[in-house]
């Protein structure tokens, strides 16, 4: 469980954009530089690989920095890769990832963002309808460059490397906020670049839902599709085992007290809470929070 005082930026920034998952490196060989997996053998996008040092040439290779889905805040340690194969969906439930998983898709090439963001992809696959991968914890982008020249390299620009705003531009994991008289945790979710229209009520589509603790008790008239709408109590949330599971992540806005007249917190809530952590769920707990 990590647990930080209201104002730590980076520490939520973690707690975000890190969800539900440990970031590993590749499940399989990367192969050798010139897209083989074996003595003498290649599949797929394996085989476009170009060997430019026979050539004296440099390696063909992709660069640029990974952002948060706002498009200016950097991030250290996102996986970028080149899928070989089909990439499967991304399961909603509660899951505690190992790194004994890999990447999917069976990477050709791999790297990772470095302390600003920035990375190299090199071995690059050659031509048209190349697919790239840009992802962490639960967060993922597919992306497809519509070419790839050989023994060069390709700068991406920013809004190609940030993270998906919206459902329609990648995965983004479910998280749930709960509302507190000392905190706007909501606020800081929109400065990350997640689109109001993801931001909504439990029940509705958005991928994050706000419930009240004892803060703010419904939207602003006019907020997305949930403009005007009263929240659902965040009691809900500490109750029940089943509804906490709904969720990857877990922003708990600081309430003053455990024992908060709108929202007290029994022992077997603060075991629910407990178990949820147990089982790979991601708890940004404010100040407060015991």
């Amino acid at each position: 469980m990590m647990v930080a005082r209201a104002g730590h930026v980076n520490s939520l920034v973690a707690a975000v954009l890190a969800a539900a998952s440990v970031s590993c490196g590749p499940s399989r060989d990367s192969g050798d530089g010139d897209g083989n997996t074996g003595p003498d053998a290649c599949t797929g996008l394996e085989c476009q690989v170009q060997n430019c040092a026979a050539n004296g040439q440099p390696p063909t290779t992709l660069t640029g920095v990974v952002y948060a889905p706002n498009g200016t805040l950097p991030l250290v340690g996102a996986d970028i890769y080149i899928p070989r194969d089909p990439l499967p969906g991304i399961p909603d439930q509660l899951t505690c990832g190992a790194c004994s998983a890999g990447l999917p898709g069976s990477p050709v090439t791999y790297t990772k963002s470095d302390a600003t963001g920035s990375f190299t992809l090199t071995n690059v696959p050659v031509g048209a309808n190349i697919p790239l991968v840009i992802s962490i914890g639960k967060w993922r982008r597919e992306l497809t460059l519509s070419n790839v020249p050989a023994c060069t390299n390709t700068a991406l620009v920013a809004d190609d490397t940030r993270l998906p705003r919206t459902q329609s531009e990648g995965h983004i994991p479910r998280i749930a906020l709960t509302t507190g008289e000392y905190d706007s945790l909501e606020c800081l979710l929109r400065k990350l670049g997640i689109a109001d229209s993801e931001i909504t009520s439990s029940g509705q589509p958005g991928r994050v839902h706000l419930y009240q603790g004892n803060g703010v008790a419904q939207f602003a008239p006019g907020f997305g599709i949930s403009g005007g709408q009263t929240l659902f109590s965040a009691q809900g949330l500490w109750n029940s085992p089943a509804a906490l599971a709904n969720y990857d992540i877990l922003l708990l806005s600081c309430e003053g007290s455990q024992e908060s007249d709108l929202s007290p917190k029994s022992q077997q809530q603060l075991v629910n809470m407990k178990q949820y952590a147990d089982l790979g769920g991601r708890v940004f707990a404010s100040h407060w929070h015991n």
